[in-house]
């Protein structure tokens, strides 16, 4: 019997282990849309239905095809259900319902998903604050539950197109704004590593109801398989912003892992490494057993989202709400302190990548730089104190905190 035991290790980003891996299957498209997966289980089985059939064949075929149709809507109903027990997807849930209940509403079409769409809004309204309303999806009619996925589907496909036909735009413009910056090594990142991940990084229009989109950015990077969404939700009215932000996000520095299986006599096989497609730090954000600085990495990545955005002469509207928080929780920490900390020590750290190849005190100086300083104008350890502290409380209350008195964050047990 084989035996085999794994071994982590870091690399880095340019080594064979990376490259052997660096072409990963991607998921259909149709994964990322809420309900398309049952509505095509419903459709393949009512089209087994033949009028060629044996009588007593189409009448089982027919029994089977509605149990599965219930099966699928009942599915469908318990995700929205789920998704609904999150606040974030409150608005999303109601963007299901408003064009179809529009149209019912005009031309006389399907009143109950009207009324039911009606009773949720009242619901809603009339709710304490800080709690959920009950929102019973069991009550919607199957067939009223069939139009309302379906009409779901039909846009996110008008979004889909959209977004194909944009998106070649929001690529070219992000180079020409972001490519000045890199020649004047305003930021921490070279052409040859900007072209090479741009490529790499795959951009996809997604379902905030299917995927586990950021609560108030509208997208997701996803470091195991370089794939950037966008929010079919959001697209229209922030897409570039959002395209900008995740493609920050790809930039960004990281440090990648690789396992090594380590097989005994008994195999053909020879001691590998491969890439795991996991990571320990993304940007600013530590992946591990406790994850760390998520907040700060969001705050760079819009703050450097802005200013690429703000300087442009063809900028995009963009969303005053997007990690508001996090942003002046950032501006504090550069100026509350004993003396103030520059921006560049933020972005020199958010662009580094972690090099096993050099010597260790060389492999993350400017994380290490940027630690320093934030103890140095603070406390030691500061930078995570105030993580702790967070954790504790919440980014808000961080950003009060230290509007107030940052001792208190030190302080802190």
């Amino acid at each position: 019997m084989r035996k085999e035991s794994s071994r982590i290790i870091k690399i880095a980003e340019n080594s064979p282990e990376f490259r052997e891996n660096i072409y990963r299957p991607m998921s259909d498209q149709k994964s990322y849309v809420f309900g398309a997966m049952e509505m095509e289980i419903i459709e393949a089985n009512l089209s087994k239905n033949s009028l060629n059939m044996d009588p007593q064949l189409r009448a089982w075929q027919t029994h089977m095809a509605s149990s599965i149709r219930r099966e699928s809507l009942r599915k469908i109903r318990e995700d929205l259900t789920v998704a609904y027990s999150n606040p974030r997807n409150t608005r999303h849930i109601k963007g299901l319902f408003e064009d179809i209940s529009l149209a019912s509403s005009i031309f006389g079409g399907n009143s109950k998903i009207v009324q039911f769409y009606q009773q949720f809004k009242d619901a809603e309204r009339m709710a304490p604050a800080n709690t959920r309303p009950f929102a019973d999806f069991f009550k919607l009619e199957d067939d009223s539950l069939e139009s309302l996925i379906r009409q779901h589907i039909a846009r996110f496909e008008v979004t889909e197109k959209l977004f194909r036909k944009e998106l070649p735009g929001f690529h070219q413009r992000f180079i020409t704004r972001i490519k000045p910056r890199i020649k004047s090594s305003e930021l921490g990142i070279d052409e040859d590593t900007l072209e090479r991940r741009l490529a790499a990084t795959k951009v996809v229009i997604a379902d905030a109801l299917r995927a586990d989109l950021t609560a108030d950015a509208g997208g997701q990077y996803r470091v195991a398989d370089d794939v950037a969404s966008i929010s079919q939700q959001d697209f229209k009215r922030l897409g570039e912003e959002i395209y900008t932000h995740e493609i920050m996000h790809a930039l960004s520095g990281k440090t990648l892992y690789a396992e090594k299986s380590i097989v005994d006599e008994y195999s053909d096989e020879k001691n590998k490494y491969y890439y795991t497609n996991k990571y320990g730090r993304l940007g600013l954000m530590i992946n591990g057993k406790h994850e760390r600085f998520r907040w700060l990495n969001e705050a760079v990545t819009e703050t450097l989202t802005r200013e690429l955005i703000d300087t442009a002469p063809d900028r995009p509207q963009y969303s005053q709400v997007v990690y508001k928080s996090e942003r002046e929780l950032l501006e504090l920490l550069m100026i509350r302190g004993k003396y103030q900390i520059d921006l560049k020590l933020f972005t020199d750290a958010y662009f580094e990548n972690y090099d096993p190849t050099l010597p260790r005190e060389k492999r993350i100086p400017a994380w290490k730089t940027l630690y320093k300083t934030i103890s140095e104008a603070y406390s030691p350890g500061f930078l995570t104190e105030l993580d702790k502290y967070i954790k504790a409380k919440d980014v808000k209350a961080a950003a009060h905190t230290m509007q107030i008195d940052w001792h208190e964050v030190a302080n802190f047990k």
